[in-house]
């Protein structure tokens, strides 16, 4: 019975303190998903159902048009961290609503102090994906075994290796959901973690160009499997280089990440928010930011310029093929503050693909070295590498540094 579960009782008391008492919306919310969640576990939670049954919008509720949901989600996950540092801060389970998601996880206090082994997810579905990758993780394989077998020099010199150790255990690259690239190019904003991780880019965009009987389909299908061959020469790179040194590495598309994953180990994410939107759970601290400005464009946000340096980094494709664009690096502590995460992130194709060169050259992990003062990268919290990419005929012919911003060391 509902009334015999723990899970329940905690949620009762955290419906009945002060905070939610004061909050009659954020707490219908709370009541509404953690009911669902003990008791029909099986049945998907999404966006449209919480909006008719808590909100009282109608069946003609579009979550495209109308955010209710997911800025009371926000508030709701402020509100339960309000409540477990002060009025419930001596209970013995954690409410938690991670991000990206609605569905609450319980969680044993003393969890939440040390890591986790993450669970595999999705194997089934990760079988299903381009038969390109399946083909790079059996070559993948073998580089592993070489290098096992003959033996484990030091880390190689690119700043990856600084960021990372073998010791942190498994590390897992999220590769770029390229199919998304194309429905966020038809949309007027880009679609949001929350949004992604509700399949709403799987609705059909419309391609006005696409001729019937064409090899491209009228409707192009956001939910294909698709990555960039950018992001499979990078992570062949990466692998070659690490395994030998005692790295190890697992592959996900971003499709197929839940946010829950992010809460403890180690990740790699390559791509900005247009193409791969986890990085948005990462975004919020960051000096340097993927937005769109109030005219439509999609670039980097400089929170916070220093002299000489642009509060706003834009290139058209164009200017990107040949010219200059640019791209972030960022270190970022996990979801749970026990693990790092690094953000490889250009703005357009060029500066991806010179940002990932980037991280796995000795020359520049000295360039970054200097302009940080010598810190350690392993032991810093926060880093963030602007770099500024130029390319002729799409070709990366070259990388710069252009400004840094590094935080507290550990």
């Amino acid at each position: 019975m509902l009334s015999d579960d723990s899970r329940w009782a905690l949620t009762q008391r955290i419906a009945q303190s002060e905070g939610f008492r004061r909050a009659p919306r954020l707490r219908a919310f709370l009541l509404y998903v953690a009911e669902h969640q003990i008791t029909r576990p099986e049945v998907e939670l999404n966006e449209y159902q919480i909006a008719t049954s808590v909100f009282d919008r109608p069946a003609s509720f579009n979550p495209v048009e109308e955010s209710i949901v997911r800025s009371s989600a926000r508030q709701l996950r402020a509100k339960l961290q309000e409540y477990f540092e002060g009025e419930g801060r001596g209970e013995d389970q954690i409410l938690v609503i991670p991000k990206g998601t609605y569905v609450p996880e319980f969680v044993a206090r003393q969890e939440v102090q040390r890591v986790a082994e993450a669970p595999p997810h999705c194997e089934r579905r990760w079988k299903a994906a381009t038969a390109a990758l399946a083909i790079l993780t059996v070559a993948l394989g073998w580089t592993a075994y070489r290098g096992r077998s003959e033996g484990a020099p030091e880390p190689p010199a690119g700043m990856v290796f600084s960021v990372f150790r073998p010791a942190d255990g498994e590390i897992q690259v999220v590769l770029c959901d390229s199919a998304l690239v194309t429905v966020n190019a038809f949309r007027k904003q880009v679609l949001t973690v929350e949004e992604y991780s509700q399949r709403m880019e799987q609705t059909f965009a419309l391609l006005p160009e696409s001729l019937p009987g064409s090899a491209t389909p009228q409707r192009f299908p956001g939910g294909r499997l698709i990555t960039s061959f950018r992001d499979a020469a990078f992570l062949s790179s990466l692998i070659e280089q690490g395994t030998a040194a005692g790295y190890r590495f697992a592959t996900k598309h971003a499709r197929l990440v839940p946010s829950r994953d992010f809460r403890s180990g180690s990740h790699i994410l390559i791509g900005s928010s247009w193409s791969n939107p986890w990085t948005g759970l990462f975004e919020e601290k960051l000096n340097f930011r993927f937005v769109q400005d109030s005219e439509g464009r999609y670039g980097l946000l400089n929170s916070d310029p220093k002299q000489g340096e642009q509060p706003f980094y834009y290139a058209t494709p164009e200017e990107a093929r040949n010219g200059l664009s640019w791209a972030r690096i960022a270190m970022a502590p996990n979801l749970s503050g026990n693990g790092r995460v690094l953000l490889i992130s250009g703005m357009q194709t060029e500066s991806s693909e010179g940002a990932s060169e980037a991280v796995l050259s000795e020359e520049f992990a000295a360039a970054v070295q200097k302009a940080i003062g010598g810190a350690p990268l392993g032991e810093l919290n926060v880093a963030e590498l602007l770099v500024e990419v130029r390319a002729v005929n799409g070709t990366v012919q070259g990388r710069r540094l252009v400004a840094s911003r590094v935080g507290k060391t550990r």
